[in-house]
């Protein structure tokens, strides 16, 4: 007789794992089809992180040449090629497409960030670099892997940012943003210079 109990019992803990895990995925839904649906909406912006490669700087200029609206988001970090980059930035800069700053401050994403004056000192370095080279105004900030906190959003007021992009399911950090007086542009859909084929 317990030997049947613990085998129900087992089969009932099993059946409600799968239960739960079928939950989770019918509350979430919404996202999974969201995430579907949004892979057929227009790309808004592009972080440029490997320009320095031919390859990718031939598929990204190419397809700048046919989105124009899409807002290239210039990676600004300690390049051993720093000439050759800042060179590749004003090619792409003549063909017409926004400009914006796109700055990491975590390695990967579950990382801790970093301080509000290494953030203010990353942050400031990108601003002043794309600014001074390219003889543009930087008004649109992302944070790779989306990922800031409310120190980021203070630095960017500071600095005279506008504009903070974030990726569209991320509404806490839209109303920090909105909280400072800064406008939150929600990105539903992007790509990376190195993901171009």
């Amino acid at each position: 007789m317990i030997v049947f109990l613990v085998i129900g019992g087992l089969g009932f803990i099993a059946g409600l794992l799968s239960y739960r895990a079928l939950a989770l995925v019918l509350r979430n839904r919404r996202t999974y089809l969201k995430h579907f649906y949004n892979k057929k909406r227009p790309v808004t912006e592009i972080h440029v992180e490997e320009v320095e490669t031919d390859e990718t700087f031939s598929k990204l200029k190419e397809y700048c040449r046919q989105n124009p609206s899409a807002m290239l988001m210039l990676e600004v970090k300690n390049w051993k090629k720093g000439e050759t980059i800042l060179d590749r930035y004003r090619q792409l800069k003549l063909l017409g497409n926004p400009i914006g700053l796109h700055v990491h401050l975590a390695l990967e994403p579950e990382l801790p960030r970093l301080s509000f004056k290494k953030q203010f000192k990353l942050i400031d370095n990108g601003k002043n670099v794309l600014e001074k080279e390219l003889e543009v105004t930087i008004r649109d900030f992302t944070a790779g892997w989306w990922s800031f906190n409310e120190d980021t959003v203070i630095v960017l007021k500071k600095l005279g940012i506008e504009r903070v992009h974030v990726y569209y399911i991320q509404s806490r950090q839209a109303e920090i943003i909105r909280q400072h007086g800064l406008i939150p542009v929600k990105v539903k859909r992007y790509l990376h210079d190195w993901s171009l084929k």
